[in-house]
């Protein structure tokens, strides 16, 4: 049976309360404790309590006596077009060194393919999309330590720089080019274009002049960068965003990195919150409303939701945020949800028309 992966977590969090609840029921069974005096039955059975909530045993047990229930789960999943995927991590020779089993985005094997072919990438997506989590998976694939640059405003926060006592500080670049790993440029549309040229240096002549001396490019230093435009300035949503020169971008293979529902599903299955989520996204598009309704929200929603979060605060943290009453009508004059069928859409519902009260 393959690793079951995000899918593993889910039975064990889902059965292994019931496992636990038919322990019990079991051990409060007349015959199930038969032969022992009765000084002994409740020390047996807190013992065996306590053993079942051992999350290795549940694991193992899941593992070993629910095979049919895994490969039926897997079969309804392919069923509804969700992404389990067992990736192959392969050579340059097209040798096969291992497999991984994970919950990946659908462009997940197109960036791995580049990464691998030591061709930098830029993923250009939309706020909370999962692109610096695509890059995490992408570094635990290929067994390669990830260094992250965030929005660089000059050179020095890529070559690093001697200080007055002539020590010299290096940064995350100089790791990851030195010693080999995944240099992480996130949100690089909004770094200084002036900055972005020591990486163009880089990246084409495999060497670099760094304040301690010219280094040699390690034969495992790679690239990949993030961003939510192309490069070409600010836009609607994105108003902060600088123009990336068209030198650097030129080395770069760009690839569009969406939101991916299948990813959602699986990774926070929760049918009302992802209704509510999708049907606002479209709506903020159609309607040219400036807010974002990204993976990240609908993480935070249901894990606050899984902690038993009061459903309208949530609302009000995730969904509502600085949206006058206005904007938020607007979204939802789209949105067509059965409320009595979606408590989140109900609450979401009920603190609009306390905005609307507040309102008058």
């Amino acid at each position: 049976m393959p690793e079951a992966g995000r899918l593993e977590e889910l039975f064990i969090q889902e059965l292994s309360p019931k496992l636990l609840e038919k322990v019990n029921e079991y051990l409060k069974s007349p015959a199930a404790l038969e032969g022992l005096g009765e000084e002994l039955r409740e020390p047996v059975r807190e013992q065996v309590e306590e053993l079942f909530r051992d999350t290795d045993l549940q694991k193992k047990l899941i593992q070993q006596a629910s095979p049919l229930i895994f490969n039926a789960a897997v079969k309804v999943v392919e069923d509804i077009g969700v992404s389990i995927k067992t990736i192959k991590i392969v050579t340059t020779d097209d040798t096969v060194v291992r497999e991984t089993t994970d919950s990946y985005h659908s462009i997940f094997e197109d960036v791995l393919f580049l990464v691998q072919g030591k061709i930098p990438v830029l993923l250009k997506g939309p706020a909370g999309s999962g692109k610096n989590y695509c890059a995490e998976q992408i570094a635990r694939a290929i067994e390669l330590p990830l260094y992250r640059c965030t929005s660089p405003q000059d050179k020095f926060e890529f070559e690093g720089f001697i200080d007055g006592y002539g020590k010299y500080h290096e940064k995350a670049f100089y790791k990851a080019f030195t010693q080999g790993g995944i240099l992480l440029l996130d949100e690089m549309d909004n770094s200084f274009a002036s900055a972005l040229i020591s990486v163009n240096d880089a990246i084409c002549n495999g060497k670099f002049a760094f304040p301690d001396g010219e280094k040699t490019m390690h034969e495992n230093f790679r690239v990949i960068a993030t961003a939510n435009t192309w490069g070409n300035g600010k836009n609607f949503e994105y108003i902060g965003r600088n123009k990336i020169d068209a030198a650097t971008l030129d080395r770069f293979a760009a690839l569009e990195y969406n939101y991916d529902k299948d990813l959602e599903r699986l990774l926070y299955p929760d049918d009302d919150i992802l209704e509510v989520f999708w049907a606002l996204r479209e709506s903020a598009l159609k309607n040219q409303v400036r807010a974002i309704f990204s993976m990240r929200g609908i993480k935070y929603c249901y894990e606050c939701k899984q902690r038993g979060m009061d459903l309208e605060k949530i609302v009000r943290a995730f969904i509502v945020k600085g949206l006058n009453i206005d904007d938020l009508n607007v979204l939802l004059r789209d949105v067509k949800i059965d409320e009595y069928k979606n408590q989140f859409y109900e609450a979401l519902l009920t603190v609009r028309s306390e905005m609307t009260s507040n309102n008058k």
